[in-house]
């Protein structure tokens, strides 16, 4: 097989590295028992970075390790590993060399099955460009037990780029996002949203029935600006046009993104909604 690709039950196995050495680099990496005995020198390299130990330590240390599954496409390796008490990992590895070497490993531990309760939550973030809506989003959306899907720009799917540089000219696009979100979160689904210059009575009459909280994120305009400047897919000014976008607004949660970083502003958050949930809950059980 060392000629030529070879498409099998699993995939394609690349003609630079075997199945069975694909399995056997994953052992030596991952689960490090005595059968699978001492890894070449080669195989050795940013494997003792710290960072990388310490996401791979829940692995080597869990009871009963199984490689479910592995699959090739050139350099990259993909395993499935299940641990005895019933853990699991997708592990992607990337390769070089002939014997191939380690390079680069991202581990992506299984979380626990969501179990939604309908219907779910929707969580507008107003605020001026640069604010850190996206910023937030990501961190929040990141450190969340349960899933939360988020939007920058009130856009279903792709669009091509003409109609991103010209907004206005792709019709009900905003309506139908709103409408699609809503649907979904009725579900059981959490989102969060850029308000993106739609009106707060646009949402509140949408997401009617939805459980929505509205959060103001806000700095000074030349901390704004500032941001601004070194944000290279927005256009200048921006943040001077934006700046008013509070106005009307009334929001149940308000962040100060100059005195709070992203992951301090999605802690604030996620204790928000804590909050706002064993309320509900109260209320229901009185």
């Amino acid at each position: 097989m060392t000629g030529s690709a070879t498409t099998g039950c699993c995939g394609t196995w690349a003609p630079e590295m075997e199945p069975s050495d694909a399995a056997d680099l994953v052992r030596h990496l991952l689960i490090r028992d005595a059968a699978a005995g001492t890894p070449p020198q080669a195989m050795t390299t940013v494997a003792d970075a710290p960072a990388l130990e310490d996401s791979l330590a829940p692995i080597r240390s869990s009871v009963g390790l199984r490689l479910e599954d592995v699959r090739i496409n050139g350099a990259r390796i993909d395993a499935v590993l299940e641990s005895g008490d019933g853990h699991a990992w997708r592990v992607v590895v990337w390769t070089a060399g002939n014997p191939p070497r380690v390079e680069n490993v991202t581990v992506f531990p299984r979380p626990p099955v969501f179990s939604p309760v309908a219907p779910g939550t929707v969580v507008v973030l107003n605020g001026p460009s640069s604010v850190g809506k996206s910023s937030l989003m990501t961190a929040f959306a990141e450190r969340a037990d349960t899933p939360w899907a988020y939007f920058d720009e009130p856009f279903l799917g792709r669009r091509p780029a003409e109609y991103l540089a010209w907004p206005d000219t792709a019709g009900p696009a905003s309506e139908g996002t709103l409408a699609g979100i809503a649907a979904a979160a009725s579900l059981g689904n959490q989102f969060l949203i850029s308000a993106a210059g739609i009106p707060q009575a646009q949402f509140v009459d949408v997401l009617t029935g939805i459980p929505t909280v509205y959060v103001g994120l806000h700095a000074p305009l030349d901390v704004l600006i500032e941001r601004q400047l070194g944000q290279r897919d927005k256009f200048g000014g921006l943040a001077e046009a934006s700046f008013g976008i509070h106005e009307g607004w009334v929001y149940d949660l308000a962040i100060d993104t100059t005195a709070r970083t992203p992951d301090q502003a999605a802690h604030d958050l996620a204790e928000f909604l804590a909050a706002r949930s064993r309320h509900a809950q109260g209320d229901v059980a009185t």
